[in-house]
């Protein structure tokens, strides 16, 4: 567990109390927050999400390592999870980061059934707390769950999605060419940031892959130790050295998927369903017989498929030469 995170410290009871809204009544959000969207999401079985954050008057957000970005005391972020009942939005929950002179504190939030507050957890799981239909439930992870993800082994920011690949984007709110416009980043960063690939369906992938997986598998993640990095470097201009391509392309894994009869390999060039990485990204479905292989493990929005995810997958490396070379780099 990240050393520099308490739980519950100061913080009351209700979310009205965090200073995400203005008018709690209508759910206007409050001057100074600002709400933000990320260009390869996080898939939670189909729940919709909306995030925030605020940004302390006078300070910027330390980028002088662009894919490692430093959140300034009083920070804080917001994400609500809802979803569709009989037509209409009902809110489930809304996570919480508070960067504090004391470190990081998570916190989340439950509403109540007429959507009017949201009470504070008291910091434990609830498992299938809403139903979400066709035997797929929305389970609200616990506060040290969440630390597994958004752990940070140099204990600087275990900030997710609010990062330069995820902001490099057109869609309305708070992105990239806003932060710069309004001098909120202490460096410069490159002026293209995005995926590199010689094909679309391998940009799509890998993007998506950062998006899902790479919270994990990145140096300072959880992860760290398979030596499997897919998180972006926002510095790369190469194709051939994405790291999400190195680190899988060929490469063997200490995985054995259960019916496999032939090497494992991260990703077999040419052939999806031997390759390790996306048969246990496939098997993310509460009705596969392979579903407690899957990845990402446990039951926190991967109940079902995310098929935008494997699809591109799928085409990408059904797509590869076998006969292609790598560089082989490490941490």
């Amino acid at each position: 567990m990240v050393q520099s995170i308490s739980i519950f410290a100061e913080e009351s009871f209700l979310l009205s109390s965090t200073g995400l809204y203005k008018n709690m009544a209508n759910h206007q959000i409050a001057d100074g927050v600002d709400e933000y969207d990320v260009q390869y999401p996080l898939w939670s079985d189909g729940v919709l999400k909306r995030r925030w954050i605020k940004i302390p008057a006078e300070t910027k957000i330390d980028t002088s390592n662009g894919n490692w970005w430093k959140f300034p005391v009083g920070t804080k972020l917001w994400k609500e999870f809802s979803y569709l009942k009989d037509g209409s939005l009902k809110r489930i929950e809304t996570r919480f980061i508070h960067h504090t002179p004391n470190g990081w504190i998570f916190s989340t939030y439950l509403w109540d059934k007429n959507d009017f507050e949201a009470l504070k957890s008291n910091g434990n799981e609830y498992p299938n707390y809403v139903d979400l239909g066709s035997r797929v439930t929305h389970s609200i992870p616990s506060n040290d769950a969440c630390l597994v993800c958004h752990q940070d082994k140099n204990n600087e920011s275990p900030v997710l999605g609010f990062s330069a690949l995820q902001l490099a984007h057109q869609k309305r709110g708070l992105n990239l060419n806003e932060l710069r416009k309004k001098n909120l980043l202490t460096h410069s960063l490159p002026d293209n940031i995005s995926i590199k690939s010689h094909t679309s369906e391998g940009a799509k992938a890998m993007g998506l892959i950062h998006g899902n997986c790479s919270h994990c598998h990145n140096p300072r993640g959880i992860g760290s130790e398979s030596t499997m990095n897919l998180k972006h470097d926002i510095y790369n201009t190469l194709a051939e050295n994405e790291n999400a391509y190195v680190t899988t392309f060929n490469q063997e894994s200490r995985y054995a998927f259960p019916d496999f009869q032939v090497s494992f390999k991260r990703i077999l060039p040419g052939n999806a369903e031997a390759s390790i990485l996306y048969r246990r990204i496939k098997a993310s479905n509460h009705n596969d017989i392979f579903y407690n292989e899957k990845m990402p493990p446990g039951a926190y929005g991967t109940m079902t498929i995310n098929n935008e995810l494997s699809e591109s997958l799928f085409k990408w490396i059904e797509s590869m030469t076998k006969n292609l070379k790598v560089r082989r780099t490490n941490f």
